[in-house]
């Protein structure tokens, strides 16, 4: 289980490197959950769900009316619920 995992570049690391597609693909279910109107993530995780070694099980989008956030990109989201072909 990951909680609050971002995609960003660790120095010279790529974000979507080996070491992230090595948990995704021994996880059991992976969930993903981001907002669609932010550049990195946007263009991030179709890179993810789209690799042949997993299958969207579900997609979710999600608008949030929260005031405080309402009115920033981070009110709508989506959500990816993935499973690792090997174990699905």
């Amino acid at each position: 289980m990951l909680l609050g995992y971002s995609l960003k570049p660790f120095g010279s690391r790529d974000p979507l490197g080996d070491l992230l597609f090595s948990l995704i693909d021994n996880a059991k279910v992976v969930v993903i959950e981001y907002p669609p109107a932010l550049e990195r993530s946007s263009s991030q995780v179709p890179h993810i769900v789209s690799r042949p070694s997993v299958r969207i099980r579900t997609t979710v989008d999600l608008a949030l009316h929260d005031p405080e956030i309402v009115a920033t990109p981070y009110a709508e989201r989506r959500l990816y619920v993935i499973d690792p072909v090997a174990n699905s």
